[in-house]
């Protein structure tokens, strides 16, 4: 049974399916029509709809209102009915958003329910609240800086609070590309302060070891790709080092190490990154380095692997910004690599390629890439993909390669060894792919 269209502007047909429908349906129809977090002008009004399903007071509907409603009145009486799934509901559903549009606080916040939870140290029901990412950002901030409503609680509750925000999925998202290409930045930046608060937290709590685990579950769950501004991001990794919990404290430099970005270390710092005896450190410059073929070299002395599984995050290399002699010996490289590193880099790529359409500077340098596939990653995709790949190279001559015709053949029986022990693969396809490559060895 699937839901009418709505006619006209009052959606009569819509509000009287609802008083009808049964309880699953009803339940459906809200999740699948849930309101955004961002309160919207032109977003539908359901404070009658809401209300008419209030009036039928049916558990699974009550659920449905709890967790999808959009009218804060709904919130409201919903909660503290002696039932405390439905209470859990509302704290973790959508009618906690901002009331109306421009405005940055919540019922629950106003009427004083958060101020209650407190009090009574309902810390279930708290842990629910501040996992909600519905909940406006003003609330999070004061959570985090422990103002506001949060000013005058114990520490030991503002640290479970502070444990319990990693759950919290607003913190690992950052504001969408496609909307801050229509607005001046600054939506994008409010919208940072608070995984930036959430930052800073590494800056300011005590190095203990119960801190250190709150600050190892935070630090997996927040966004990193942004500027925090004035933290220190070195001064941060600086101060987690014990010598009685030293394990917990490198799991809290571990997620620091993410912040280290040209954006956020001044340039003498990044650079010093590359010589650091530090391999977080080293793995930081290589995920966003520029890399030219001196640079390559000496990197290639010592951290080879390190830097081939690096480059899988490297925004420059991905992007498709090396130069063409420099993709190409990477891909030299990641082919002669060990066989897990080699396929966690093909994997990447492949990602990269789909996502951005990029291919390496000459086609036949992925040509080579993809002829050390281990067995069982080939399929007919990629076989389709490749005699592609192959005509362009035959049109496009090898002058500008670093690999040479030596290096292809080096792969081509390994390559159809593999193809050979394919199950199912077209054989008309098989042989296309193996007179391609055998028109490239003879190609001058």
């Amino acid at each position: 049974m699937e839901s009418p269209v709505i006619c006209g502007e009052e959606g009569w047909v819509l509000s009287y399916w609802l008083e009808l429908a049964t309880q699953e349906h009803v339940y459906q129809w809200l999740q699948e029509n849930k309101p955004e977090r961002e309160v919207k002008f032109l977003e539908r009004d359901t404070t009658e709809i809401e209300k008419a399903l209030l009036i039928r007071n049916e558990p699974l509907i009550n659920l449905g209102l709890a967790l999808y409603g959009q009218c804060s009145d709904t919130g409201r009486k919903l909660l503290g009915n002696n039932n405390k799934t439905i209470d859990k509901a509302v704290l973790s559903g959508t009618t906690v958003r901002p009331s109306f549009v421009g405005s940055s606080e919540s019922w629950v916040e106003q009427d004083g329910v958060v101020a209650g939870l407190l009090t009574n140290d309902s810390r279930e029901l708290l842990a629910t609240l501040v996992q909600n990412p519905n909940l406006p950002d003003d609330l999070l901030l004061s959570l985090l800086k422990k103002n506001g409503v949060f000013k005058e609680i114990e520490e030991e509750l503002w640290l479970y609070l502070i444990g319990s925000i990693a759950g919290n999925p607003r913190l690992g998202q950052p504001y969408p590309q496609e909307v801050i290409e229509f607005e001046d930045g600054f939506v994008a930046h409010q919208y940072s302060k608070v995984v930036i608060a959430a930052w800073a937290l590494f800056a300011t709590l005590a190095v203990t070891k119960d801190n250190a685990i709150r600050l190892g579950y935070l630090g997996k769950a927040l966004y990193s790709e942004l500027l925090v501004g004035d933290f220190d991001v070195m001064a941060a990794i600086k101060r987690w080092h014990s010598e009685e919990f030293d394990d917990y404290c490198e799991l809290v430099r571990n997620w620091l190490c993410k912040l280290l970005t040209p954006s956020n270390l001044t340039d003498e710092q990044f650079s010093n990154l590359a010589k650091s005896d530090n391999e977080r450190f080293r793995r930081a410059y290589y995920r966003h380095c520029m890399v030219n073929v001196e640079r390559l070299d000496n990197i290639i002395e010592s951290d080879e692997d390190m830097l081939i599984l690096a480059l899988t995050d490297n925004k420059p290399f991905l992007d498709g910004r090396f130069r063409p002699e420099v993709n190409s010996r990477i891909v030299k490289l990641a082919c002669e690599a060990d066989r897990d590193i080699r396929q966690s880099f093909i994997q990447k790529v492949e990602v990269a390629r789909k996502q951005k359409a990029w291919l390496f500077t000459m086609d036949r340098d992925y040509l080579w890439l993809v002829t050390v596939i281990e067995p069982g990653i080939i399929d007919t995709n990629s076989l389709l993909r490749l005699t592609s790949i192959q005509q362009q190279v035959l049109t496009s001559g090898t002058e500008e390669s670093s690999l040479t015709l030596a290096d292809i053949q080096k792969y081509f029986h390994r390559l159809s060894t593999h193809l050979e022990q394919q199950i199912g693969i077209n054989q008309v396809l098989l042989t296309v792919v193996i007179m391609g490559l055998l028109a490239i060895f003879f190609l001058k």
